[in-house]
């Protein structure tokens, strides 16, 4: 299987994603946990932007105890989302997507619903080739929501 261009859904996304709106919109809400695992979720007084870094580097720490060969590299491009928050670099506007809200949001949505060790594998391989082939806010983009529709539709 050959590399993604990811410009070839440059403007095409928001379609697909119209079925997921409100799983979408559920997902940024502050009062969510933010959290790999059941029971342990941040304030609801702490910013959204903290919140992401907290659900990020918990999602490295999850993919460092994998023996995954690529994990460096996920974790790289976990970096570069987080790094970013609240910039235009993760901003595609072609999809009016943000790439750190995605991840967020599947951070959300496989708690408590999904065990990483079962989507390790998507995860990181669609993360590595953030860094690998996609750097762009749209590479971000396509990848993390090829994620999204990996596990969830």
């Amino acid at each position: 299987m050959g590399k993604l261009d990811t410009h070839s859904y440059d403007g095409k996304l928001i379609d697909r994603l119209k079925n997921h709106r409100d799983t979408l919109k559920e997902g940024i809400s502050l009062g969510k946990s933010i959290s790999l695992e059941e029971g342990i979720s941040l304030p609801s007084e702490v910013s959204l932007t903290e919140n992401k870094i907290k659900a990020f580097d918990l999602l490295k720490e999850k993919i460092n105890n994998t023996d995954h060969n690529l994990k460096a590299t996920a974790m790289t491009a976990i970096d570069l989302i987080k790094n970013n928050i609240g910039t235009g670099s993760n901003v595609d506007p072609t999809n009016n997507l943000i790439a750190d809200q995605i991840l967020y949001i599947l951070i959300n949505k496989i708690k408590g619903s999904v065990s990483f060790d079962d989507i390790s594998d998507v995860f990181i391989t669609q993360l590595s080739d953030i860094i690998t082939s996609g750097q762009c806010a749209q590479g971000r983009t396509t990848r993390l929501i090829q994620i999204y529709f990996s596990l969830f539709e």
